[in-house]
């Protein structure tokens, strides 16, 4: 059967959709699921890790793959993860072993190497769910080989052999992975190809104002005559990391057209996290931010590009909608 890919617009509708699938898995049955944030004492995502557990145990072929960054303190990290972890690490860990001890598997990603490492250094933000032949997208379609490759090597990067992959779905869709080498991505050079292509409007959004080249590519487009509809959280949404976002939104304000700036949200709205880029040709989809900073750091990613404007109106709609409500 040919694999469709999905994205929901709500998170409690993915994780409860990840529940039901659970619940009614047996043998034959495959569940993949790959997070950046792993936090099983959340009374939901207790309730997901549960129903997997009992789904393994059922026959089921469960993966589960959480980045080494949910075992790490905030900053510079020197966890050790293991049972003797303290809390919370140690209850993560046990939740992943109890899906192992039913015959699932699971892989902590981009363990450290050193004592001492920097906690957002090489991670993987690669978020998908493969059920059966459903895929789900806050990450695409990874078939079973490797996810299970990843599960043997530990990391993504090792997998792909530092390249990044490009694979084409049915019709015009391609989905994008960034192996997580520093200062490489191919969806970050695609994306700004998109930017650059546009001749009608951009829609894009960001959980915070995207600078840089991304800043410059969007900026090119205006003086083109591209209407550009950037979304993006205010830095007061950002709670410690708040003073650096307000830094660094000045420092850009001094260099781009103020329009850019037009569509950022009040402080009053619900923290943006969705990552978008639409234009009148085609949109992209995913894990990546469509900026620079994650990818000087080496972050793997994940993306669905789909060159459709049915598609692209689709999502533009949708996503429009959520933010005026």
């Amino acid at each position: 059967m040919r694999d469709t890919a999905y994205k929901t617009n709500k998170r409690v509708e993915y994780f409860h959709e990840l529940i039901s699938f659970a619940h009614r898995a047996s043998k034959g049955d495959r569940i993949a699921v790959a997070t950046l944030a792993f936090d099983p004492s959340t009374p939901l995502i207790d309730e997901i890790v549960r129903e997997l557990t009992a789904a393994a145990g059922r026959g089921a072929d469960v993966i589960l793959w959480v980045d080494a960054f949910s075992f790490m303190s905030s900053g510079i990290a020197s966890i050790n993860i293991s049972a003797n972890a303290p809390e919370p690490f140690a209850s993560r860990l046990r939740a992943l072993e109890a899906v192992r001890k039913q015959g699932g598997a699971y892989v902590i990603t981009n363990k450290p190497t050193r004592q001492l490492t920097f906690s957002k250094a090489s991670r993987s933000h690669i978020k998908f769910a493969v059920l059966n032949d459903r895929v789900y997208i806050g990450g695409n379609n990874l078939e079973k080989p490797f996810a299970r490759d990843v599960v043997r090597t530990g990391s993504p990067r090792s997998v792909l052999q530092d390249h990044d992959a490009q694979r084409q779905l049915s019709g015009k869709s391609t989905l994008l992975i960034d192996a997580g080498v520093p200062k490489q991505s191919i969806i970050l050079d695609q994306a700004l190809q998109l930017i650059d292509d546009a001749k009608e409007w951009i829609f894009m959004t960001c959980q915070y104002f995207p600078g840089g080249r991304t800043g410059q590519h969007l900026a090119t487009a205006m003086r083109r005559g591209v209407h550009v509809a950037l979304h993006y959280s205010p830095p007061s949404t950002h709670g410690k990391e708040a003073p650096g976002h307000y830094s660094y939104e000045i420092l850009q304000r001094l260099q781009l057209p103020s329009e850019l700036f037009t569509y950022r949200l009040p402080s009053s709205h619900p923290k943006l996290h969705a990552k978008v880029l639409a234009t009148e040709q085609g949109a992209m989809i995913g894990s990546h931010n469509y900026v620079v900073q994650g990818v000087r750091f080496g972050t793997a990613e994940i993306a669905l590009r789909s060159d459709t404007p049915a598609f692209s109106d689709m999502l533009r709609s949708a996503i429009q909608r959520q933010i005026e409500t």
